[in-house]
């Protein structure tokens, strides 16, 4: 027989209630002293939190609608999104609304979208090896040689010349000549492969003599590029030439590694385990993930990491093309536009301002024009184009574009260069490759009045990131 309601109501109270009020009134006296801090710092966490997802909105909006006016401008949409981060930066924002660029400076913002920013870059380059790596293979491999490596030695040489006889002033004081001279030389040479390949499909030119060695030779050229940038930050790092060259071998063990040990293994698990699933995109993407965290352990960057998975993946499994679209995505519509707000934060054109630093930006951007459209020029005839076609190799090689900016973060972030030469390479890119389209305009090579999706093979997925 069941005792009475009342006597259960107050064997509940005796047994329950009063129990929890007395642990609610220890909890809250236990707690009262903390009360103030944490709640400061729960407030403070919610306000970085809504601050730096509001940034993000901000910064993306406005960079996608930079890209957009760009493409009417019909200019390629890098151009559009690196001029919107250098508005929002202290070059214009900062003048005309301090306020505003404080909000989208403030330091949970800033370090946010740089390391959202890292990302972008580090699946970037992972998608631009793999289209390096089909271009190639196309055209005349000797031409795309000897005009890829030309377009490399040339500028190279004049951007070490321009570091001893101009920059030199500029370099910052913890920096050794060497590793300057080096960086500043590769800054000098980079080709951007995914902008040149948009600009020529949009003329029809991607499958045309011009275009298969064009674009092989940015290929060829950039491969290089990379290269010899992972030996500049080998040096960067002052020390002993034992640790320098326990760096470079240790460089050079990962990049065997990752070539005669996990290329052949990764072509395998594709022919094995065709049939496609969650388990190979996944360990796909840690893959990349951990090779670009391996070189950046090593003192390099995370993106040769990077750069040797993405040459070492089988291009035709299933796996890779899947995660290919979705970095390509992901990047295209999120993370690289945070890249160019990054950069846009770290350049200041006011440092630009006087009649001697307008010079020193007109004298770089001269060299670098004059040393690629020479070069490109006189090697392209030499292996038997036309004049016509040789200078259109030599304006092509000037599109310098992404590569361009993702070398100069990369050396602004390891301090081998400061922020004024920065900002004058920044331009100098900027200029470089807004004029690539013109001046193949200019030389016969039209965009179509009324393009046709028949005309012209479409640009491949990896082409699909901002160009």
């Amino acid at each position: 027989m069941s005792p009475p309601r009342s006597r259960l109501t107050w064997i509940y109270m005796a047994a329950v209630i009063i129990p929890a009020a007395v642990a609610a009134a220890v909890l809250a006296a236990v707690g009262a002293a903390e009360a103030s801090a944490s709640d400061a710092q729960a407030a403070a966490h919610a306000g970085d939190l809504g601050r730096v997802l509001a940034t993000i909105v901000i910064v993306v909006a406005a960079a996608h609608a930079g890209g957009a006016l760009a493409v009417r401008l019909h200019q390629p949409c890098v151009i559009g999104q690196a001029a919107v981060g250098l508005m929002l930066g202290p070059s214009l924002l900062g003048v005309l609304a301090p306020g505003a660029a404080d909000f989208l400076r403030h330091p949970a913002s800033v370090r946010a979208v740089d390391l959202l920013a890292q990302l972008g870059v580090i699946l970037f380059v992972f998608v631009v090896s793999q289209q390096m790596a089909g271009h190639s293979a196309a055209g005349s491999v000797s031409q795309a040689v000897a005009i890829g490596h030309a377009m490399i030695a040339v500028p190279f040489v004049c951007g070490v010349l321009t570091a001893v006889l101009l920059l030199e002033p500029y370099r910052p004081p913890a920096v050794g000549g060497l590793p300057y001279a080096l960086f500043l030389g590769a800054a000098l040479s980079a080709t951007a492969l995914p902008v040149l390949a948009h600009i020529l499909a949009e003329r029809r030119m991607l499958t045309s003599k011009v275009g298969t060695l064009a674009t092989g030779s940015a290929a060829v050229g950039d491969a290089t590029l990379w290269c010899l940038l992972a030996v500049t930050m080998c040096l960067v790092e002052r020390g002993s030439l034992a640790q320098t060259m326990t760096r470079l071998a240790g460089a050079a063990v990962f990049a065997a590694a990752v070539w005669w040990l996990a290329r052949p293994l990764m072509a395998y698990a594709a022919g094995r385990y065709a049939g496609g699933g969650i388990l190979g995109p996944a360990a796909l993407l840690a893959g990349l993930l951990l090779s670009a965290a391996a070189t950046e352990h090593l003192g390099l960057h995370a993106i040769f990491g990077a750069f040797l998975f993405g040459l070492a993946v089988p291009r035709g499994a299933i796996a890779v093309q899947q995660v290919t679209t979705m970095a390509s995505g992901l990047t295209e519509w999120l993370l690289l536009p945070l890249f160019f707000t990054a950069v846009g934060l770290r350049t200041d054109l006011g440092l630009l301002s006087g009649n001697a630093a307008i010079s020193l930006c007109a004298a770089v951007l001269a060299v670098a024009a004059l040393s690629k459209l020479i070069s490109g020029t006189a090697v392209s005839r030499a292996v038997g184009l036309s004049w016509r076609e040789s200078a259109a190799i030599g304006v092509a090689m000037n599109c310098r574009g992404m590569t361009e900016l993702l070398v100069l973060n990369t050396g602004l972030a390891a301090g081998v260069i400061g922020s004024d030469v920065f900002a004058v390479f920044v331009v100098m890119t900027l200029v470089t490759t807004a004029a690539t389209g013109p001046l193949l305009t200019l030389l016969g090579y039209r965009r179509p009045t009324r393009p046709s999706a028949a005309a012209q093979p479409p640009v491949p997925v990896t082409a699909a990131v901002p160009s």
